[in-house]
């Protein structure tokens, strides 16, 4: 099961942006496949909003409202692809 993800996109040149998911899983609890995670997104969001990569993190970075920091996550998904 998910505790929490944030997603952010990286550009892209070809679709212009693809998704990057930074997924908590919740105590006690498997990561699930990436295929598992794409079934569970294409519940509810359009095919061009599904992220196409899907990392596995302890914890989100927090803004001071207690949100998911974008820019923080932005920077590891950078980090990733290099």
């Amino acid at each position: 099961a998910i505790a929490a993800a944030g997603v952010v996109g990286l550009p892209d040149a070809v679709l212009g942006e693809t998704g990057v998911a930074f997924v908590v899983v919740a105590s006690g609890k498997a990561m699930p496949t990436r295929d598992e995670l794409r079934a569970w997104v294409a519940e509810s969001l359009a095919d061009y909003k599904r992220p196409d990569r899907f990392v596995e993190t302890g914890e989100l970075p927090l803004t001071s409202m207690h949100k998911p920091d974008k820019a923080a996550l932005r920077q590891r998904a950078e980090a990733l692809t290099l």
